[in-house]
């Protein structure tokens, strides 16, 4: 065989780059996978590099993967809902057993999973405005309704202006309330009236914390 049928290998044992004469080669025959070398290769990657691949990845905790499951399975069941308060969403983790064990022990772990669940992409929660220490008190269960739907309606895009931003553009840059309500089934606003207010005010509170937006008042 020629050079380029061999490949080699060192033992990867913590040995100093130093320590050279300590080094153990493995040459490997890519035309015999069967003989010692390989197969002493093959046990290298099993016992070795396998195990401390497995002591030092990172493995995602329990809770976390528990609460997204549960999330999910909240989203499923209420198609239409795109907003929820933060209350409501941590008496949902609550309310599973599995859950409930790990947020029992510590009080502020319901809000650490929400944030890394919101840092994840599954959920959007804000904190509240003028304390860093708190959410705010809703939070969006789907966050494509937010990038998609609401940007979408209030913010032209490339070859396609908006209504809604020409209605802005010629009030000087403000809409009133009664004008953003007229763009409902373009938010993809709930039909209940509760729902639909907490929509609008999760909506509004996300533009003005992107600086996309300022609120001047409640109209």
């Amino acid at each position: 065989p020629g050079i380029e049928d061999f490949r080699f290998h060192t033992c990867l044992e913590d040995i100093p780059l130093e320590d050279h004469q300590r080094w153990r080669p493995i040459l490997l025959n890519n035309r015999d996978v069967s003989c010692k070398n390989s197969l002493n290769f093959r046990t290298l990657l099993v016992k070795k590099v396998a195990v401390q691949v497995k002591q030092q990845c990172r493995k995602v905790p329990l809770v976390l993967d528990l609460s997204r499951k549960c999330i999910e399975g909240m989203r499923q069941g209420q198609e239409n809902v795109n907003v929820c308060t933060t209350r409501d969403l941590l008496g949902v983790l609550n309310g599973d057993a599995r859950i409930h064990t790990y947020l029992s022990k510590n009080p502020d772990l319901g809000q650490q999973v929400l944030e890394h669940l919101s840092h994840l992409g599954e959920i959007l929660v804000l904190k509240a405005p003028g304390d860093s220490s708190q959410l705010f008190p809703l939070c969006a269960l789907r966050v494509n309704w937010i990038f998609s739907d609401v940007l979408g309606t209030f913010f032209d895009l490339p070859q396609r202006a908006l209504d809604a931003s020409a209605l802005a553009r010629g009030h000087h840059g403000e809409l009133k309330l009664s004008n953003i309500k007229m763009y409902g089934h373009r938010l993809r606003l709930h039909s209940d009236f509760v729902h639909r207010d907490n929509d609008l005010r999760m909506a509004l509170f996300m533009l003005q914390a992107l600086d996309l937006c300022v609120v001047l008042d409640d109209t």
